[in-house]
Parts: C-alpha cells; structure tokens; sequence
C-alpha cells in the first residue's frame, strides 16, 4: 500500500508541477492563432534557413516553458507556415534556454558555473543542428498532416453561434507540401486568424476561451499519461531493476 500511496504522491506532484508551464504554452498557442496574422509571424521570421534557426533560439529564450509547454507553442508556429527546421530547433531550445530553467540549473549546481554553459551550449549546437537537418527535407515527408490544422477547429464546432455552413469537416484540403491548411465556410478561415480577426472584440476573447479550453484538455490528456508512466516507474517498479536496465546492453 506504501508504494501506491508513493505512486499517487509522485503524480500529483509532476502535475502540479508541470501544469502551469502547459497552461502558458496553451494560452501562448491559443494568441498566435486568434490574435497574431500568419503575415505578420512570416515577416518575423527571415526566409533563409540558417536564421530561421537562430531566430527560433531567441523565442526559446523568450518563454519560459517546460518540455510539454512547448509542444502547442510548437504545434501553432507550425500551422501558421514557420519553417518545419526553425520550429523543432525551438522544440528542443526552449525547455533549456528559457530563464526559469537557467535560474534553476545555477541553484541546482551553486558555484559550478561550468554546468550551465555546458549545458547552454550542448543545447544550441545540438538544437541547431537538428533544426538543420529537418530543413534539408521536404515538410510533408516529416510533419504529419494534421499538423497544418493544429489546435481544435473552433468554428467548425459553432461554438460562438456564427452563422457557418452546416458540413463535415473531415474533408482534407492539401497545398503543395502535403499538408492540410485551414479551409473555408461561411467566409471565413476554419481554425485561422483570417476567421477570428473580423469578430467583435468580445466575441473574438471567448472564441480564445473556447481555443485555450480545447487545446488544453487535448494536451492534459498527453501529460496524464506520462506522468502516469513517470510515476509507476519512480514507485512501482523495482528501483534495482530501473538501475540495471539503464547499465545493461539493452538499456545503452
């Protein structure tokens, strides 16, 4: 029973701790997609490949998100057209490079300096190199289709009672790149900021409601779960054989 009440104390402990870093990544999520033009973000970021990558370090910098916080972040840029290489250099930048991690490592490791810039610069190189990689290949070959809809498609739900027209979304749309893009009902973009930019400003922060509600039940689910795994592994599984898996030939 000891090891139970371990497992329940575990989980609940990684979901309080990494729930708040969900929410603002949702909430990050949920403004690209109703508050910020897909013109604009592509005016942000530089068309060569090789800035893409840097510029995708610095927004790693800027917010402060853990590995699951990201992954929405991560999902919109995506959706929004930023190059596949730049978002996943942000994928693996933004849970090390972000302040609070930073802030963190320093008191984790007091007077050991070295720790942090290793750590900093494993990071960048490793990020950049990755981003570069995915670069050199075709989009629709590494991103699933789906991914050019990221998010809960809102006005197909007709939550906010707009009056749009009354078919299935299932249907696919593709560009030249294989992936599905936003479509169109009634007039406006599905799940795009072409859709949201014509509402009333009250109507527009509850269709951002609706995003941030959809978008975070979606991404809790996932989080659930590996924090269910985490936490079996921490308590229920035998420490000793935890120990000797990650020593053996099968665990390297």
């Amino acid at each position: 029973m000891q090891a139970f009440r371990d497992f329940y104390v575990v989980l609940f402990s990684i979901l309080l701790e990494a729930t708040p870093f969900l929410l603002f990544g949702v909430l990050v999520s949920a403004t690209l997609s109703v508050y910020v033009s897909d013109d604009f973000l592509m005016k942000w970021f530089p068309k060569r490949t090789f800035m893409a990558l840097f510029y995708a370090l610095v927004l790693g910098f800027l917010f402060p998100v853990c590995e699951c916080g990201n992954i929405p972040v991560a999902r919109r840029l995506m959706a929004k057209g930023v190059p596949h290489g730049a978002v996943i250099t942000f994928l693996l930048a933004a849970p090390v490079l972000n302040p609070v991690v930073i802030i963190v490592t320093l008191a984790a490791f007091p007077g050991q300096p070295e720790i942090l810039w290793l750590r900093l610069v494993f990071t960048i190189v490793i990020s950049l190199a990755v981003g570069g990689i995915f670069s050199m290949v075709k989009k629709g070959d590494v991103v699933k289709a789906e991914i050019g809809r990221a998010g809960p498609l809102v006005c197909c739900e007709a939550v906010s009672g707009i009056d749009i027209d009354e078919h299935a979304c299932s249907h696919d749309h593709e560009s030249d790149d294989g992936l599905r893009k936003g479509h169109i009902h009634g007039g406006h973009e599905c799940a795009g900021y072409d859709h949201y930019k014509g509402l009333p400003r009250k109507q527009r922060f509850i269709e951002f409601l609706f995003v941030v509600r959809n978008e975070f039940i979606e991404m809790l689910r996932l989080l659930v779960l590996g924090a269910v795994i985490a936490a079996a592994f921490r308590t229920l599984v035998p420490q000793g054989f935890v120990n000797k898996l990650g020593t053996s030939q099968t665990g390297l």
